[in-house]
């Protein structure tokens, strides 16, 4: 199998509604992790060797993206909560913005998209220098 299919394979069996009903159902993060990882060690496997040193940069970047995820969900749910508290306080009304706003939607389509597509980009770049060596 190559690496674009284990690619693929990855994006179909890491899909964040799956994890989601998963975290509602009372699943962990860990348990979560742990069975993905099980369930698609050798997909894993096959990405991970197309990945090289030079690479690695970009693994980098990529957790501390989704670390600023993390943060920004963090903030949002506090700024959500000290709203909540001053709402309770003012004239009732609701922001245009908040009725519009899909919180989960934008994070779906913005971060994974993102992360798939640069796990994709940094597999084909490893084996274009592979070919081009």
């Amino acid at each position: 199998m190559n690496s674009y299919k284990a690619l693929e394979n990855l994006d179909t069996a890491w899909s964040r509604e799956k994890v989601l009903k998963k975290i509602i159902k009372g699943e962990s993060p860990d348990t979560i992790v742990d069975a993905f990882i099980n369930e698609n060690r050798e997909n894993i496997k096959i990405v991970t060797k197309s990945i090289n040193q030079d690479n690695t940069r970009v693994l980098k970047q990529l957790e501390n993206l989704t670390i600023c995820e993390i943060k920004l969900l963090k903030e949002l749910n506090k700024i959500q909560s000290l709203r909540g508290d001053s709402e309770s306080n003012k004239y009732g009304k609701e922001s245009k913005l908040n009725e519009n706003y899909n919180l989960g939607l934008f994070m779906n389509k913005w971060s994974n998209k993102f992360v798939i597509g640069l796990l994709i980009m940094i597999s084909l770049l490893s084996l274009t220098k592979q070919a081009w060596a």
